[in-house]
């Protein structure tokens, strides 16, 4: 074989080669453009609190309170909307905060947490306020959750905090968040 000859067939076979991969290549890009997309896991959110009080026209964090987590309603957003389905035993607490006001949400949120009293819920998790009087609990499904303050901090004992319904996700003027 002739110099010639070796530098022609090496040169196809280079141009093979980068023929080859361009085809891998462009066939890996149709690919990722016609594979289903991946579904998401199910969105999860979280609650966090701040507490604080004044104290001689000071702010003071509230630090070392103990809350309570109750799960007391599923949730799915369906068309933009937020469905909710009360869980047991806190069936009869309406949970639909679209179409209630503050006093209705107050007085749900008192009758969820005399249900979890009086039937003995075990709590989802318990959380206490940082130094900064903040705590937040993560992952949480969509749902309607309940807090209900279950111990006060020495520093804190005239504090009152009544309970509390909050929605995961929430509507903040007509968004879901």
């Amino acid at each position: 074989m002739r110099e010639g000859d070796r530098t022609m067939k090496r040169a196809i076979s280079d141009r093979g080669l980068a023929v080859a991969m361009g085809l891998m290549l462009l066939a890996a890009v149709a690919l990722g453009m016609f594979a289903p997309t991946p579904v998401r896991a199910a969105t999860t959110g979280s609650i966090s609190l701040s507490c604080s009080f004044e104290r001689d026209g000071a702010d003071v964090a509230a630090a070392g309170d103990s809350f309570a987590l109750y799960r007391v309603a599923d949730a799915r957003v369906a068309a933009g909307e937020i469905e909710v389905r009360a869980l047991a035993p806190f069936e009869g607490v309406p949970v639909d905060f679209a179409h209630m006001s503050a006093a209705q949400t107050r007085r749900a949120s008192r009758d969820a947490a005399r249900i979890a009293s009086e039937q003995g819920v075990a709590p989802l998790a318990e959380l206490q306020t940082d130094a900064r009087g903040r705590a937040a609990v993560y992952d949480l499904a969509p749902g309607v959750y309940l807090l209900v303050r279950t111990r006060a901090a020495a520093a804190n004992p005239g504090l009152v905090a009544d309970p509390v319904l909050v929605g995961v996700p929430t509507a903040v003027d007509g968004d879901l968040v």
